[in-house]
C-alpha cells in the first residue's frame, strides 16, 4: 500500500510539473481551484465564478473523461467506481500498471497490463492486443494518475483507428484531457507505430 501511494504522489507531482510548464490558452486562466484550494492554472469549462473553478488535475480526475463515444480514459480511483461506469455504458476496462490491483468485478470484461511507468517499459509490445481489446465495446482506460500509460494507449488506439499521426491522435487526447502526458520513452514507441504505419501505407493521408 504504501507502494501504491508514493506512485500517486510521484504522479500528481508530475501534474503539478506538466501544468507549470503548460503553454497558455484560451480554456486555462489563473485563479482558485474550489476543490484543492490551490492558486494555479484552472479550466474554463469548469469556471463557477470568474476567478473560481477547477485546476486541470481536479477537473480530470472529478470522473471519466469522455475522449471518443467508445472510449473513457481515467486515473486509479475513479475506475473503482463501477456504478458511475455502468451509467455512462461502459463495457470494459483495461488497466495499465504494475502497481494497480486487478479488478475482481464479474460486471465488466477487464484486461491488466503489468507495466511500470517508465521511459523502457515495453509498451509498444501491447498495441495490437490493447487495439482488439478496446474496439470490442465501451471501454475505460486508466493508469494510477491518467496521464501517461492510460493516454498512450488511447493514443495507439486514435492513430489505428483513424489512421492518423501520432501528432494528431496526442492533440485529440490532450483537447479532452489537458493532463496527459506519455512519457519519452512511450513517444518514441508511438513514433514506431507511426513509422510502421507509414511504411505500410495505412494513412489516410500524410
Amino acid at each position: 500500500m504504501s507502494d501504491l501511494n508514493a506512485t500517486y504522489r510521484n504522479n500528481i507531482i508530475t501534474v503539478i510539473l506538466i501544468m507549470s510548464l503548460m503553454r497558455r490558452n484560451d480554456d486555462v486562466i489563473t485563479g482558485s481551484c474550489y476543490k484543492c484550494q490551490s492558486y494555479t492554472d484552472i479550466y474554463k469549462k469548469s469556471i463557477i465564478r470568474d476567478d473560481i473553478g477547477l485546476c486541470l488535475l481536479c477537473f480530470c480526475n472529478a470522473g471519466p473523461t469522455k475522449i471518443t463515444k467508445n472510449i473513457y480514459l481515467s486515473d486509479c480511483e475513479n475506475a473503482k467506481k463501477y456504478g458511475i461506469l455502468k451509467q455512462l455504458g461502459i463495457k470494459q476496462i483495461l488497466t495499465i500498471g504494475s502497481e494497480i490491483p486487478k479488478h475482481k468485478t464479474t460486471d465488466f470484461k477487464t484486461m491488466h497490463i503489468n507495466l511500470d511507468d517508465s521511459p523502457s517499459s515495453n509498451m509498444y509490445a501491447y498495441f495490437a492486443e490493447t487495439y482488439k481489446f478496446i474496439r470490442r465495446d465501451k471501454t475505460l482506460v486508466h493508469c494510477m494518475a491518467g496521464i501517461s500509460r492510460s493516454a498512450t494507449i488511447v493514443i495507439n488506439y486514435l492513430m489505428q483507428k483513424n489512421r492518423i499521426t501520432y501528432d494528431e491522435a496526442y492533440k485529440i487526447c490532450k483537447k479532452k484531457r489537458p493532463i496527459i502526458e506519455p512519457n519519452l520513452g512511450f513517444i518514441q514507441q508511438l513514433k514506431r507505430m507511426e513509422s510502421m504505419m507509414k511504411r505500410i501505407g495505412y494513412f489516410k493521408k500524410l
